[in-house]
């Protein structure tokens, strides 16, 4: 009886760790919307530990933007305010050296087309993963784009027309799962272990006064 509820313990817990691992691994999606890039600044560092021209600093989310490059004014459309980028030489492009899966979304206006590909090496080298031609839209509409591929990438570069070509609310990844607070998971193991353990002890004790002990 001990033996199996030792096992039953040990089940509990592997799923329960099993779980939080999961969940966790899930993690790791992230949104870039300049809105807290001083405006007129170039973005350059500004996620990636370093500055923005201006010398204004960021979250390190590791995300490097061509530096000189990505201009950020102020939002073209209602719902890029209050900043979004545009690329001056119209074939900027974003590193992300940790990597990122699965998808790239964002928002963007246009005035000429633009081809956005994502690769699996730094600046737009290595494998290419998706390539993606958009449609001319109102500059102001901030259309939302989602790019599905294989694999992991480490860069996105686009193809346009100088200063033709704004985005904002970059999200790098699948949509992340809420993970669960590990004081949950240790409250959800400590009553799978109570339950048996109660009904083992009420047992116990009932075979013990069956025999006189």
């Amino acid at each position: 009886m001990m033996l199996s509820f030792r096992r039953f313990l040990f089940v509990a817990l592997l799923a329960a760790v099993a779980q939080g691992v999961a969940v966790n691994s899930a993690q790791g999606a992230f949104t870039v919307d300049f809105d807290a890039v001083p405006t007129n600044d170039f973005v350059n560092g500004f996620y990636n530990g370093g500055t923005s021209s201006g010398g204004a600093s960021g979250p390190n989310l590791g995300v490097d933007f061509l530096a000189g490059d990505w201009f950020t004014p102020t939002g073209f459309g209602q719902t890029s305010q209050p900043n979004s980028a545009f690329s001056q030489s119209g074939s900027g492009s974003v590193n992300v050296a940790a990597g990122f899966t699965s998808q790239f979304g964002f928002t963007y206006g246009e005035f000429s087309p633009t081809t956005i590909s994502i690769w699996s090496g730094l600046n737009g080298t290595g494998t290419l993963l998706a390539i993606t031609p958009l449609p001319v839209n109102n500059v102001h509409a901030f259309d939302p784009v989602v790019i599905t591929f294989a694999g992991t990438a480490q860069s996105v570069t686009i193809s346009s027309g100088s200063g033709q070509f704004l985005w904002d609310d970059l999200s790098f990844g699948p949509a992340s799962a809420t993970p669960a607070p590990p004081t949950a998971v240790a409250a959800i193991v400590a009553l799978l272990a109570f339950v048996p353990l109660s009904r083992f002890r009420r047992r116990t004790g009932k075979a013990e006064s069956a025999v006189g002990v």
